[in-house]
Order: structure tokens, then sequence, then C-alpha cells
């Protein structure tokens, strides 16, 4: 008798043991169908309105972006640059003098010297720094844009008379020169074609 009752246990507890890892296996089984789910939905293309599929698409070209080497490559002479970074380079050189002619206008022309407080020589170097930082971005880009077109960089002295002499009719013909102007195909004397 002991030995039909431990044997009859013993089924209970093999039934349980089956059943918890049918409940185990189901449950993984949803796991994997919410997670294909959500990847499903990640790739899948923007639905609803226009502003969202809009900011989508900017997200996935900023993820592709490697930002880091752009900003390092905004201060170097040598090498090439095609026209669509050109272009990002030119807007940020507008938000960097943007900015120095904020804080010159802010501190009435930088003329008003007699006022020694901390803040007024923060805003007074920050804005140098942010004009000198354009200035340097803005040759660097001028330069390299000249050498995709195969060119060399002393052409920008193009860009610096034309800017100069003619404004602002000038600084428009040189911009849509080196947005207008396609690059060298093939590799040149200053290197590969950019991305």
């Amino acid at each position: 008798r002991d030995f039909c009752l431990s044997r009859g246990l013993g089924d209970v507890y093999k039934r349980q043991i089956l059943l918890l890892f049918v409940v185990i296996i189901f449950q993984q089984w949803q796991i994997r169908k919410i997670a294909n789910n959500q990847k499903a939905n990640d790739n899948a293309a923007p639905s609803g309105n226009l502003f969202r599929t809009f900011f989508n698409r900017i997200v996935q070209k900023f993820r592709n972006l490697h930002i880091w080497d752009f900003i390092a490559s905004l201060f170097g002479l040598s090498g090439r640059i095609g026209r669509g970074k050109y272009f990002v380079s030119q807007l940020i050189v507008f938000v960097f003098s943007f900015y120095f002619y904020f804080c010159y206008y802010m501190t009435n022309g930088f003329d008003t010297f007699h006022q020694h407080g901390p803040s007024f020589f923060l805003i007074c170097f920050s804005g140098m720094l942010s004009l000198a930082i354009a200035f340097c971005i803005n040759i660097s880009c001028i330069e390299r844009r000249w050498h995709d077109m195969g060119h060399s960089g002393a052409f920008l002295f193009v860009n610096l008379i034309l800017s100069s002499i003619l404004w602002p009719y000038g600084y428009i013909l040189s911009e849509l020169i080196m947005l207008g102007t396609p690059g060298d195909k093939v590799a040149n004397k200053y290197g590969e074609p950019p991305l």
C-alpha cells in the first residue's frame, strides 16, 4: 500500500513538474513574441503625422552620423569636405557669429570697460572666443572645400576678396560657388572624395 501511495504521489509531482515546464515554455514564447513585435515596430515605417515622420528621419540620420569626428574635422586644414558638410559647417559658423553679435550688443559694443564686473568680462571673453571659433571653422571649411574642387587652399582668398570688396553680394556669390560647384568624383592630390 505504501508503495502504491508513493507511486501515486510521484505521478502527481511529475504532472506538476510537467505543467510547470509547459507554463515556463509558454511564458518564454510570449516574451519572445513581445520582443519581436517591439523590434518590428521600431523598424517599421513611422506612422502618424508628417512631423513625427520628419523627426524620426532626422533622428536616424544623426544616429548614423559620427558627430565627434565631424566636430574634430571642423578645425583641420587638410583633406576634403563635401557640399553637405560645408553647409552644416556654415550653419555652425552662423550660430557662433550670432552669439558674438549678441554679446557685442549686450555690452554696448565692448566699449564700456568702466563696468568691471565679472559677468561683463565673461560676456566679452565668450563673445570674442565665439568669433575666433567661427573664423577658424570658416577658414578651415573654405580651404577644404576648394581642395574638394581640386584647387589649392590659397583660393580661399577669392572668397575673402569677394566677401570684403563686394559686400554683401560678393559673400552671396562666394557661398553660391562653394555650395553649387560639385567636387571631384575621384581622388585628387588632397585625398579621397568625401562621403
